[in-house]
């Protein structure tokens, strides 16, 4: 989204980038820093809507009526920061409710239109239908095996799927009431190290792991949220269940003054990133020793979700 990626950027509009697959850093105008051209192309032959535009054009036009809307909702919690007084910043409220509820719509909205859960919904359909299939193969007591074939949604059709997701209100609502139920805090970043976003700002992190059960989700137990707003700056929401001694911290500023904390936030962008990392700064030191320790996050990944059914697994 690259008028969010400008509150990363220097004052000529230029942003750092870092390619994981490519292991290599780059200069670019934040202009450059969006949805990857024709990405919300849509297959031939769709008719026009009443007002003769493409669904295409629908949607571009819903995000760029959206996206003014968050620099000034993030410039409003850091200009919140800025302008409290040093003794009483870290006890205040960074936001009010009102912003809370439309920061969380935006949030949705961001979620749901990256490429990474674009590519994690497709293969999603494609492991589940799959999973009918072979189901249905199994039961016909056909001599047909599962693994001799791949089922493959065609990439015309990907720009369809995330468009039904941004397009179902009883999804949306569901997104939403889950963020707003997490404890919310800002964190302010003291270190010399800045903060990296990516093409998949928002990040999440599972506290809880088992073996039959996925924690991985928004609504889990035990998940934390962070996304970055700034070099400075990063919104977190919490589980409530699972951080609850946070409850007293809600809303409110919270200090970082430990450079770990912030490896551990960045690490967690290169980790989910779709394939670039950004910064303010030409400052990847960290993250290409990141790849050199991790290297499997850091190449094309493979299988972003698992289907367990029928007694087997996707």
């Amino acid at each position: 989204m690259p008028k969010l990626s400008s509150l990363f950027a220097n004052k000529a509009e230029q942003i750092y980038v870092f390619d994981k697959l490519q292991k290599k850093t780059f200069p670019t105008h934040i202009r450059n820093v969006a949805s990857g051209r024709y990405f919300y192309d849509f297959p031939e032959g769709l008719p026009p809507d009443e007002e003769g535009e493409l669904p295409d054009q629908i949607v571009e036009k819903f995000f760029a009526e959206i996206e003014g809307e968050y620099p000034k909702k993030i410039n409003k919690i850091i200009a919140t920061y800025h302008m409290a007084h040093p003794d009483k910043v870290y006890s205040m409220p960074a936001f009010s409710l009102e912003d809370k509820m439309e920061i969380t719509g935006l949030i949705t909205l961001q979620i749901l239109r990256t490429k990474e859960f674009r590519a994690g919904l497709v293969e999603l359909h494609e492991k589940f239908t799959k999973s009918l299939l072979d189901r249905f193969i199994q039961e016909d007591e056909s001599e047909f095996d599962p693994d001799s074939y791949e089922l493959k949604i065609k990439n015309e059709f990907y720009s369809v799927l995330q468009a039904q997701q941004l397009a179902n209100p009883e999804f949306l609502d569901s997104m939403t009431q889950t963020l707003m139920n997490h404890i919310w805090v800002v964190f302010v970043n003291l270190t010399d190290l800045p903060i990296y976003t990516s093409d998949t700002p928002i990040v999440k992190h599972a506290n809880k792991d088992d073996k039959f059960i996925s924690y991985g989700g928004y609504a889990s137990e035990g998940i934390e949220i962070h996304y970055p707003l700034n070099s400075k700056f990063v919104l977190t929401l919490m589980d409530r269940r699972y951080f609850k001694d946070m409850e007293a911290l809600e809303n409110c500023f919270l200090p970082l003054d430990n450079v770990e904390n912030i490896k551990y936030l960045n690490g967690l962008q290169i980790s989910h990133a779709y394939r670039q990392v950004f910064c303010a700064e030409d400052k990847f030191d960290m993250a290409f020793d990141y790849c050199k320790q991790y290297p499997d996050a850091c190449e094309e990944a493979k299988n972003r979700v698992s289907v367990h059914a029928f007694g087997r697994k996707y």
